[in-house]
């Protein structure tokens, strides 16, 4: 194959160099992947060459050939929202649930740059901040919204025994609380 024309939205390279009008590719470079088109990112949606071609083996010849190109824009777009959180201090209950628009499916999801899944959740999560990464089936990828996952304050426990009753104050627990002397029978007094 002969260039005759470049693209005018992106640039034909071989081998990561960038090829010229009259430069030279074979089947083979295609075939192999040696041959990309990369988009320059403007909004078109399509693309194209001029080439001529020369069949080695029965010297056929096609003169001002066109290569047309299909451009596909990155259209993800992700949104991270923390859909459990935190039960108790340095606990990992928490939990996020990835949302998608746009972009073609298959969807990998990756937290933080950990290794990528194919759910969008991610549960067992302790106290942090975390991001996820999405990339679709032709590579496309975005990066979501960051979320913070809060740890819990540890709870305080005082206790007090006046005559026979044990009252208990409890910092840093949120209502309703439970208390128990045995660990199997509880009442909601703190007395």
């Amino acid at each position: 194959y002969t260039l005759l024309s470049l693209p005018q939205h992106g640039e034909i390279t071989l081998n990561a160099l960038p090829l010229g009008i009259g430069d030279h590719f074979t089947q083979a470079d295609i075939l192999v992947g040696s041959l990309e088109y990369t988009h320059n990112g403007n909004t078109a949606s399509s693309d194209n060459f001029l080439f001529d071609a020369v069949d080695a083996s029965s010297g056929a010849w096609a003169h001002s050939a066109t290569f047309d190109i299909i451009i596909l824009q990155n259209d993800l777009d992700v949104t991270a929202d923390l859909t459990e959180n935190l039960v108790c201090h340095n606990d990992s209950t928490a939990q996020i649930t990835v949302a998608v628009a746009g972009g073609t499916a298959p969807f990998f999801y990756s937290l933080n740059g950990g290794t990528a899944q194919a759910s969008n959740v991610f549960d067992g999560l302790p106290a942090g901040m975390y991001t996820v990464e999405v990339s679709d089936f032709y590579g496309f990828t975005a990066t979501s919204n960051s979320l913070v996952v809060n740890n819990p304050a540890a709870i305080v426990v005082n206790a007090e025994v006046t005559n026979d009753d044990i009252a208990v104050q409890v910092i840093g627990a949120a209502a309703p609380l439970e208390y128990s002397l045995d660990g199997m029978v509880f009442q909601p007094e703190n007395l």
